[in-house]
C-alpha cells in the first residue's frame, strides 16, 4: 500500500473508527462530519484517493465506504425490508449484518420479515431472512419475489405453465402470478436469524 499524507491517515482512522462504531460501511457525509471537512465533496477527494492507494475500497453501486481488511464474508448488506404478505416497497440500505463464515457464500443479501405469511415455516415477523441470488430455483423452493416494485417471500410453484405463490400460513391464500405483472424471482431462502 502506498504511504499516506498525515491528513490522509486522519481520515482513514475515521472510516476505521466509524466502520467499528456502526457495523455498516461508512458514509462520506458522516466522514466529512467527524473529520472536519468542508463538505461531502471533501470526503469523496479522501476516499478516491485512500482508495487508490488500497486503504478503502467502496462498495459497488452503492455511497458506502469499508476498511479495505475488512473480510468480504464478515458481513453482508441488508437490502430491504420483505414482506411475508403484500409486497412492500424494494431495496433499500439498512446497513450491514456481521455473520458466520458458514453463510459465507457469493450472492447473498439479507431482509427483514415483515408479516405472517410465513409462519407454519417458523419464519416470523421481524426475522431475518439470508437469500441467495438464484433466477431459477425448483418448484417448492421458498423464494423472494419481485412484484410490481415490492417483494415478498412465499413457497413458488410451478404448475401447468402458471406459476403460483404459496404462503405457509393456511389463513392465507396463495397468489397466482399474472402474465402482465412486472414480476422476478429475487433470490432463494438459504436461512433465517431470529432475535430472541
Amino acid at each position: 500500500m502506498e504511504r499516506l499524507t498525515s491528513r490522509q491517515s486522519e481520515v482513514l482512522d475515521v472510516i476505521h473508527r466509524l466502520y467499528r462504531e456502526r457495523h455498516r460501511p461508512v458514509y462520506p457525509d458522516e466522514i466529512a462530519v467527524v473529520a472536519n471537512l468542508y463538505d461531502r465533496s471533501a470526503a469523496l477527494k479522501y476516499v478516491r484517493a485512500l482508495e487508490e492507494k488500497g486503504h478503502v475500497r467502496q462498495l459497488e453501486g452503492h455511497r458506502g465506504v469499508l476498511p479495505a481488511d475488512t473480510s468480504a464474508v464478515s458481513s453482508i448488506p441488508i437490502v430491504g425490508v420483505c414482506a411475508a404478505g403484500a409486497p412492500l416497497p424494494t431495496f433499500s440500505d439498512l446497513g450491514q449484518f456481521n455473520f458466520n463464515a458458514e453463510f459465507g457464500e457469493p450472492g447473498l443479501v439479507m431482509m427483514r420479515i415483515d408479516g405472517e405469511s410465513m409462519i407454519e415455516a417458523q419464519i416470523a415477523d421481524g426475522d431475518y431472512v439470508l437469500v441467495r441470488r438464484d433466477p431459477e430455483p425448483p418448484s417448492g423452493a421458498k423464494v423472494v419475489f419481485s412484484i410490481d416494485g415490492g417483494l415478498t417471500l412465499k413457497v413458488l410453484r410451478r404448475a401447468k405453465g402458471e406459476v403460483w405463490l404459496y404462503p405457509c400460513n393456511r389463513d392465507m391464500k396463495a397468489m397466482r402470478l399474472k402474465p402482465d405483472e412486472n414480476a422476478y424471482i429475487v433470490g432463494v431462502l438459504v436461512g433465517v436469524v431470529r432475535k430472541v
